[in-house]
């Protein structure tokens, strides 16, 4: 099922397979973003037959996990199927454990309604599981992206976190471990904070530092070495939810259930700081959410997908929506960045994943 034809524009080459659309399209410079009201076309599409929950890309590959439960290996060449298995049900999102100094991967943690396992990307089965009673928008993280400290939600308002250099593939018997950490929600602000919303590591800081966003508009910087109470708290006013975060450097991003998105500064002494703020999406009512946040490794576009199933390109600097890009026709769940090309993928409930070649002309990798 393809989108209304208003959300796709006549392409000037097109493959139509029984998995995937190709599509070519024109190259922008970020320095010469057009208005928002252009529309764009993804250079690759793929099709699948149950709604996806997370995109993430692997060298030559796109992983993507549905709600079905399937965990599938896409290629980024051809959109062909490479592998496919159905390690659990529910799954909510994969992360690859890069090993300190290597770019290859052979484990990935898998999010899902009942924990998190650790899935043998040769050997094709689980052979480690964490126990974690999820809850909210928030999606698994490691500390630092070659680092084994998993960081996962619990419970409506807790983040613990798990060593992964205990497990042994070959030697592991499926049983689950207690976490090493445990971040309580916060306490002590004058009003219930609510659930845990989301929340992020910020290595710029330190590998011990982490954000997070609750339910009652609070943001919490929290050092993991002293995971009792937060170093710094700040509230941001008429907030009825954060469902969205992301950190750049120095810099948190935080979008709300009414289309604003926040530019926080975290200073060397945990200090944080509203920057600015701007309401990416006010025309969409009860629709105007914005569900999750990328910021691309350069820090110069920030992805923005929201409520009304569009996806919104800023400008960092400015919050400013510099392009919409509706292609999706159902939620849509995650949003990431190809580290050596600026490329970007998005994926939605609608069961398709789309790649972007998109205002990365003056892109250099970082």
């Amino acid at each position: 099922m393809l989108a209304p034809p208003y959300r796709r524009p006549v392409p000037c080459a097109f493959i139509d397979t029984p998995n995937t659309i190709i599509v070519s399209t024109v190259q922008v410079p970020l320095s010469e973003w057009p208005p928002a009201t252009m529309f764009f076309s993804p250079c690759l599409t793929i099709r699948s037959d149950h709604g996806l929950t997370s995109v993430r890309f692997l060298g030559p590959r796109l992983l993507t996990t549905s709600s079905h439960g399937d965990f599938c290996s896409w290629s980024l060449e051809s959109a062909n199927l490479l592998s496919s298995s159905h390690p659990k049900p529910d799954l909510v999102s994969a992360l690859p454990l890069l090993p300190p100094g290597s770019s290859s991967c052979g484990i990935v943690a898998l999010q899902h309604k009942g924990g998190v396992c650790l899935f043998d990307l040769a050997r094709g089965e689980v052979f480690h599981e964490y126990r974690v009673d999820y809850s909210g928008f928030s999606r698994i993280r490691f500390c630092r992206p070659d680092s084994p400290l998993l960081l996962c939600p619990s419970g409506l308002g807790s983040i613990v976190c798990h060593d992964l250099r205990l497990p042994d593939p070959a030697k592991a018997n499926n049983t689950s471990s207690s976490p090493s950490i445990e971040v309580p929600p916060p306490t002590g602000h004058g009003t219930d904070v609510g659930t845990l919303q989301n929340f992020e590591p910020i290595p710029s800081i330190s590998a011990h530092h982490v954000a997070s966003t609750y339910e009652s508009g609070l943001v919490a910087v929290s050092d993991l070495r002293r995971p009792n109470s937060p170093v710094a708290a700040l509230t941001l006013p008429n907030v009825e939810g954060l469902p969205s975060l992301d950190a750049w450097r120095s810099v948190l991003l935080v979008g709300d259930t009414s289309g604003h998105v926040s530019m926080l500064h975290v200073s060397p002494s945990s200090e944080l700081t509203l920057l600015r703020q701007h309401n990416v999406n006010p025309d969409s009512g009860s629709s105007s959410g914005v569900g999750c946040l990328k910021v691309r490794p350069d820090g110069a576009l920030t992805l923005a997908c929201c409520w009304d199933y569009a996806l919104r390109a800023l400008e960092t600097r400015t919050l400013q929506v510099k392009a919409t890009l509706k292609e999706h026709y159902d939620s849509v769940t995650d949003a990431a960045f190809d580290g050596p090309t600026g490329r970007f993928a998005t994926c939605g409930l609608d069961g398709n994943a789309h790649v972007w070649n998109l205002f990365n002309d003056n892109y250099s990798p970082v």
